[in-house]
Formats: C-alpha cells, sequence, structure tokens
C-alpha cells in the first residue's frame, strides 16, 4: 500500500511538472529583441470592411483560440521601420534646437539620444483644417519600453512644404518590454504642433493617456496562416485635444480609441491588429490589418524622395538620394531614373533603391510595379519629377512671412537664392521690387503670384509662388437639402469661410451631420480673425400617425391626410391620389399618406375578399365583389365559357341582361340602392346570389 502511495505522488508530480511546462510553453514572453528594427519591412493586408464587422474581437482568456480566417483582402502595402538618422527629419529637429539657443553639437546629441528608430504611420494627417503629410513616428527603442519621442510631420500650404520634428513634451510608451500575459500599464503623452513660427496663429496640444493589458493568450488563425502560441494586447486611447486659433481656446471632443493586438515571437511587430472606437460604451471595429503574403490585387503605384531637395555636393559634384516606395499590392519593381549618363545604374528592381545623381536637372523618375500573383500580370506606372540642384549655379528661391498674411499684415520676402547678385520682384498685384528681401502690404485679399528672377552677370534663374491673402472670415452653412426634413433622414451641414470651425454643439469638422430638429451656428477661424454664422433651423418633423382604412361597400377609405397614393398588391395604382378608392378587384390594398409638413407612412395591409357562390354540382364558381357596393361590381369565374348574367331586383323586375364570356366581368348597375339578385346561366346551371347596393 506505501509503495502504491509512494508511486501516486511521482506520478501526480510529474503529470503537474509536465502541464506546467506545457503551459509555460504556450504561454509566450515577447521582449524587445522581438520586436521591428531599422530596416525590418512586413507585407501588410487590409481587411475589406464587410469582412472586419462578422467577427469579435474582444474574445479574450488564457488558452484561447481566435479565428479571423474568413477576412478578405483589400489592398497591401509594407510597413517599414526606418533608420532615425533616415527619415529626413534631423535636420529640422537640430536646426529648431539651434533656434532655441543650444548649440549644434548639443543638438545633434539630443536627437541621438531621443530616437533611434522610425516608423512611417500615415501619408497625411489633418489637425483641423490643416493637412500635414510624410507623418513618421519617431522612437527610442531598449530593452525596457518602446516610447515614441518625436513625431515628424510636413506642412503644406500652396506650393511651401515645411518639415517639422515635434519633441513630446511627454512621451507616449508604446509598449513596456517584456510583454506577458496578465501585465498592465499605462502612461500619459502630451505634444504640440505650432505654426506660429510660420506666422499662422495655431496651436494645436495633443494630450492622451495610453492603457495596456495582455488579455489573452492562444492560437490564432488568419487568412495567412495559424499561429500556434500568440499574445493579446488590448490598448485603450484616451484623447483630449485642445486648438487654440488666434488666441480662442477650443476644445476638441474627447475620443476613445481601441486596439487589439496579436504578438508572434517569430514576428517582429503584430501580426494582426484590430482597431476602432468606443462610443457610449459602444466599440466599433472599422480596421483591420494582418501579416500576409502577395494577393492579386490591382497595384497603385507611388514613391517619395530624400532628400525632398536634394543640392549636388560640390566636393564631388554628385548626390544620392533615397526613393521610398509607397506602392500598395505589388510584389514586382522596376526603376528608371532618367539618368542616362549613370550607365547600367539608371535601372534597379530593387523596393527602396538609392540612386546617385552626378549632374543637375530635372529627372522624370519612373517606377513600374506588378503584383505578379495576378494572371495576366496586372501593372500600373507612376513618374515623378525629380529636380537635382547645383549650388554652383544661379538657383532663385524665396520664402515669406507669415505664411497666412491679412490685408494688413506686412509680408516679409527672404532671399533664398545661391550665386546671384541682382534680383527683380513681381509681387502678382502689378507692383515689384529690386531688393533682396523686400516687405509688401496688400491692399486686398486674394491669390498671389509672386515672382523671383534672380541674376549673376551672365545667367538667371526664375520661381514663382503664390501668396494667399486671407481676410477676417465670413462664416456661412449650406445645407445639402432642404432643412425641414422627416424622421429617419438627416441634414448635412457644411460650413465654410474659414481654416478651422466650431460648432454649436461643439464639433470642429467642417461638416455636421443633423439627425434633430435644432438650431445651429458655426464660428469659423483663419489667421485674421473669427465670426459666427446666421443660425439655421433643422427641422425634423415626426412621421404622422399609422393610417387606418376602412370600407364601406365598394369603398376604401383612408384617415385623412394631406395627400395619399394608394397600392394594389404592393404596386402603385394609377390616378388614386384621393382619399378614397373604389374596389374593383380582391387583393390587398395600401395607402401612404403625407402630411402638412411632407412626411409620409403607409398603412398596414387590408385585404379584399369577394362572396363566393357555388353550384349544387359545383361545376361553376363564381366570386361576386366587393359587396356591398354602389352599384360597380365584378364577377370572377373558374373557367371560360359563354355564361349569361342577369339581374333582378326583390321584386323579380329585371334590371340588367348580357351575354359574356372570360374569366372576369365587370358590372356598372344604375340602379336606386336596395337588395338584388345576380343570376349567372352556363351549360344549363344557375348560380344566383345576393347583391346589396347602397348609396
Amino acid at each position: 500500500m506505501k509503495k502504491l502511495t509512494t508511486l501516486f505522488r511521482l506520478f501526480s508530480f510529474f503529470f503537474l511538472q509536465s502541464c506546467l511546462c506545457s503551459n509555460a510553453l504556450a504561454q509566450i514572453t515577447y521582449t524587445s529583441s522581438n520586436f521591428a528594427s531599422a530596416g525590418d519591412s512586413f507585407l501588410v493586408t487590409k481587411a475589406v470592411t464587410d469582412s472586419i464587422g462578422v467577427n469579435d474581437y474582444s474574445i479574450t482568456g488564457a488558452n484561447t483560440s481566435w479565428d479571423f480566417s474568413l477576412l478578405q483582402p483589400l489592398s497591401q502595402s509594407y510597413d517599414r521601420y526606418l533608420s532615425a538618422q533616415s527619415t529626413g527629419y534631423k535636420l529640422s529637429f537640430v536646426t529648431s534646437c539651434v533656434a532655441g539657443g543650444t548649440g549644434t553639437v548639443a543638438c545633434n546629441n539630443q536627437w541621438n539620444a531621443l530616437v533611434n528608430l522610425g516608423h512611417r504611420l500615415l501619408d497625411s494627417i489633418k489637425f483641423g483644417s490643416f493637412s500635414f503629410s510624410n507623418v513618421i513616428q519617431h522612437y527610442n527603442k531598449t530593452s525596457a519600453v518602446l516610447p515614441a519621442n518625436v513625431l515628424g510631420l510636413t506642412f503644406g500650404l500652396s506650393d511651401v512644404k515645411v518639415p517639422f520634428a515635434i519633441a513630446y513634451q511627454r512621451p507616449d510608451t508604446i509598449y513596456r518590454f517584456p510583454l506577458a500575459y496578465g501585465n498592465k500599464d499605462s502612461s500619459t503623452s502630451r505634444y504640440s504642433v505650432d505654426l506660429t513660427s510660420l506666422g499662422i496663429s495655431f496651436i494645436y496640444k495633443a494630450c492622451a493617456k495610453r492603457v495596456n493589458q495582455i488579455e489573452g493568450w492562444g492560437q490564432l488563425k488568419t487568412p495567412y496562416k495559424t499561429y500556434a502560441s500568440t499574445l493579446k494586447l488590448k490598448t485603450l486611447i484616451y484623447s483630449t485635444d485642445t486648438v487654440i486659433l488666434n488666441g480662442t481656446v477650443i476644445p476638441v471632443p474627447a475620443t476613445t480609441s481601441v486596439d487589439y493586438s496579436w504578438f508572434d515571437n517569430a514576428t517582429k511587430r503584430p501580426v494582426l491588429v484590430a482597431s476602432g472606437t468606443i462610443v457610449s460604451g459602444v466599440t466599433v471595429i472599422t480596421n483591420a490589418e494582418y501579416i500576409d503574403i502577395i494577393r492579386c490585387l490591382t497595384p497603385i503605384a507611388s514613391f517619395t524622395k530624400t532628400p525632398a531637395v536634394p543640392y549636388l555636393d560640390q566636393g564631388v559634384q554628385s548626390v544620392a538620394v533615397d526613393f521610398n516606395n509607397t506602392t500598395a499590392n505589388a510584389d514586382q519593381h522596376s526603376w528608371n531614373f532618367a539618368d542616362s549618363s549613370s550607365g547600367v545604374q539608371n535601372t534597379s528592381a530593387a523596393v527602396n533603391p538609392t540612386h546617385t545623381f552626378n549632374h543637375s536637372g530635372t529627372y522624370q523618375v519612373t517606377l513600374v510595379s506588378c503584383n505578379s500573383i495576378c494572371q495576366p500580370l496586372r501593372c500600373d506606372t507612376v513618374t515623378i519629377p525629380v529636380v537635382i540642384l547645383d549650388s554652383s549655379n544661379v538657383q532663385a528661391d524665396f520664402s515669406y512671412y507669415p505664411l497666412q498674411p491679412c490685408g494688413s499684415d506686412t509680408v516679409k520676402f527672404t532671399n533664398l537664392s545661391l550665386n546671384s547678385t541682382t534680383y527683380r520682384w513681381d509681387f502678382g498685384d502689378n507692383t515689384g521690387s529690386v531688393l533682396k528681401n523686400p516687405s509688401k502690404i496688400y491692399s486686398s485679399s486674394g491669390t498671389y503670384t509672386v515672382t523671383l528672377i534672380s541674376k549673376n552677370s551672365t545667367i538667371s534663374d526664375t520661381i514663382s509662388q503664390q501668396v494667399i491673402v486671407l481676410s477676417v472670415p465670413l462664416a456661412e452653412i449650406t445645407p445639402s437639402g432642404t432643412l425641414n426634413t422627416c424622421n429617419g433622414d438627416s441634414v448635412v451641414l457644411t460650413a465654410s469661410g474659414g481654416s478651422y470651425y466650431l460648432w454649436s454643439n461643439g464639433s470642429v469638422n467642417s461638416s455636421i451631420t443633423v439627425k434633430h430638429s435644432s438650431t445651429f451656428t458655426v464660428k469659423a477661424f483663419n489667421n485674421c480673425g473669427n465670426s459666427t454664422s446666421q443660425p439655421v433651423q433643422v427641422n425634423i418633423h415626426a412621421s404622422p400617425v399609422v393610417p387606418v382604412i376602412s370600407q364601406y361597400n365598394d369603398t376604401l377609405i383612408s384617415t385623412p391626410a394631406v395627400a395619399y397614393q394608394w397600392y394594389y398588391n404592393d404596386v402603385v395604382l394609377n390616378n388614386s391620389d384621393t382619399r378614397k378608392w373604389q374596389i374593383t378587384l380582391e387583393g390587398t390594398y395600401k395607402v401612404e399618406i403625407t402630411d402638412s409638413n411632407g412626411c409620409k407612412n403607409i398603412s398596414n395591409a387590408f385585404n379584399v375578399i369577394s362572396t363566393t357562390i357555388t353550384g349544387a354540382k359545383q361545376e361553376q364558381e363564381i366570386k361576386l365583389f366587393p359587396n356591398p357596393t354602389s352599384g360597380t361590381f365584378t364577377l370572377k369565374f373558374n373557367n371560360d365559357s359563354n355564361k349569361e348574367i342577369m339581374v333582378t331586383d326583390a321584386l323579380g323586375r329585371e334590371v340588367y341582361r348580357d351575354k359574356v364570356s372570360g374569366l372576369n366581368h365587370q358590372v356598372n348597375l344604375v340602379a336606386p340602392a336596395g337588395m338584388y339578385f345576380v343570376s349567372v346561366t352556363s351549360a344549363g346551371n344557375t348560380k344566383t346570389m345576393r347583391l346589396n347596393i347602397s348609396r
């Protein structure tokens, strides 16, 4: 017995150890070394919206199986991680740092201490009505954390492109390593987009709280593959942003976003991410993307370059330009740099090539991107001019401040031309200057084309830019249609006249969708001031009460309304726009009514059923309807044999006789109210039915 007990204990011990080892293997830990480094690239598929909503992404817990294999591909692109030195934003950071009073060496050291990894987030992003492109997040990846420390984005206004490298006042800690089941952390982040240095009175203050929780582990299926062991991370981001425009503080409505991310140890980024928003406690997932292989989708070719303005190096008389391929849905790429002097280097099949130009000029760089999975092959082509400048030649260039001048502002032009000695300005309003750095006050608002011709003793160069002079905005509201509509419909109100808007309901979008009655105004802002629109009243009227149909003899009657439309078996009846409708056929009738506000409602179905009389021998079945009637009625037969119809009154006097054939016959009887008898004779058999006429 003692031996059995000992054996049982040993068995239990080894069984428990086996289970613990099995669980330890299943519950992975994701470390900093598992995450992406500079140069890593991943093919990511964005899912079709309709296929996203059929899944429940909130399922969680230990040893869970998730199956998202039915997601359908919409588009594909490469998610790339870059060296912090190659994102193109270091110069902007250092320049801004030096302008703040810090030395160049110290500013370079600050950049190197803050960032070591770049990640392209978006092609463009909007803060209010201002658009920014080439959005790149800069991280400082360590063994313990992945904080976002610098946000790179490029502001565009007319022909002007200004890069900004915005240091976070408080970093956004994306992950704390290692990621392990049960871990939870939170952080707050802050940064500001400030355009006052450009003469634009606009500041966007972003503040967010990030809450991360590893809430599940288990097997994951995607359309690409099955991952035996993954970690599921739930991220909540609570955003409370603020806009300051011309000194006016405009609170942006708070938002809550949610991301569900699944990590696999062998993949250096999440293998699946589902994201959306939470509104009034309801989670709506609007985007899902996952690691994938190339699928047969139509390519969309596109690319960017770094540096944005390449100059020949005067020492070696060349410049290396990095091309960043932003093509979607392609796996084969063919580049032509239009630089025949470079010989075999003039073309490339690399995804993101670097080409060295040895001469100044404009090169029409062409990218052909193809999807080899598709049969026949699908390709797309894009050509973009790349201008290589030579700093030893005359190069006309200028900037101006402020970028959004008002009518009373002095616009200061800064001459950035190279290798030139004389200048001629045309301010676009029939005035000009020969000064190197002139100033100008425009007498009225408008768009002016400013041209600078820069010369030396032998050659000249010309450049033109548009200067948009603003006036105090005139806020206006334009509705998408009528301001009076009905329950279930909506009205879109669109603001105009400014660069940024604040609606009376708190929205800061340029358009709002109205589904309830209310009065709306909008305040329009730009760099010159603000104004408030005239109020607009939107009336969303309730639908009229469902109409009721009643029958009086052979007439259907609707409850009162302004307008009517009758239907027979769900088909519109012609000339049926009155309150009453005379029945001529059995079947289903409905009436749609319209009230004084133009709102409609439709009745329930009203069934009209005829009286059926069958003769003794069941040879001829006859239906008579309507009954009672005002004089018009229909006879319906089950065969089309010859028949004789006779109608007599209560005293036996004949009031109608006719010989007919066919399956239906309508009788228009002109007779006083009372009781009548309808007799139908066919093949020697007579059937008689009682008919009531009411007036």
